[in-house]
């Protein structure tokens, strides 16, 4: 399963979210996240209608739905927390942020960047923490992000290859919105998490 995720930590693959929602089906996950006409293309034709955008891409592995987001934007929103009971996910921001998510029954278990030991506000207990850890001190993979990847694709009992993104999939685009001038400038990952309705703390280092 290793090298199913070697894309994960990719200079092909700079920034994105993949996200996995476990009970529901791709078309209903397109629902709730949003992304215009949905159509089966593969990644190159993607690119060709609408590489001027932010592309979502939404597939199924072993019962769970998953939305790959090559904008690199968190796309939990409150309604799809309420209607899936697990959702897992691994961000790789532009700014060099990564962040792992866990939620269970709309709980936020867990959310950290892999590797640097950086939390954020989660009521636990926590899973893929230790397993990235474990990962990394067994030298299975020297890249958190494939880690973190592996990690999530022995939580959800599947993996998605790079293959499987670069085949058709259900997709559609988020249409860029200007900022407003004078708006604040945050980063990707706090832009993300307060799209998810996560409450932003300092993050916490391990000690």
């Amino acid at each position: 399963m290793d090298s199913d995720w070697a894309w994960a930590g990719s200079d092909r693959f700079p920034g994105y979210c993949l996200t996995f929602i476990r009970g529901m089906t791709p078309a209903a996950v397109a629902q709730v996240v949003g992304g215009g006409d949905l159509r089966m293309l593969t990644a190159v034709q993607a690119l060709e209608l609408h590489g001027d955008h932010e592309i979502v891409r939404f597939g199924a592995v072993a019962g769970w739905a998953f939305c790959y987001d090559s904008g690199s934007t968190l796309r939990v929103m409150p309604d799809l927390r309420s209607r899936s009971p697990e959702i897992v996910q691994l961000f790789h921001g532009g700014d060099g942020t990564n962040i792992v998510n866990r939620v269970v029954e709309g709980r936020t278990t867990e959310s950290f960047e892999p590797g640097v030991d950086i939390r954020y506000p989660a009521e636990g207990p926590p899973l893929l923490r230790p397993r990235v850890r474990q990962l990394l001190a067994g030298a299975t993979t020297g890249s958190s992000l494939v880690a973190a990847a592996v990690a999530i694709g022995e939580v959800v009992g599947a993996s998605v290859s790079e293959d499987d993104l670069d085949g058709a999939l259900l997709t559609g685009v988020v249409r860029r919105v200007p900022a407003r001038p004078g708006a604040p400038v945050i980063s990707p990952a706090l832009r993300s998490m307060l799209v998810a309705g996560e409450v932003i703390d300092p993050p916490r280092r391990d000690t």
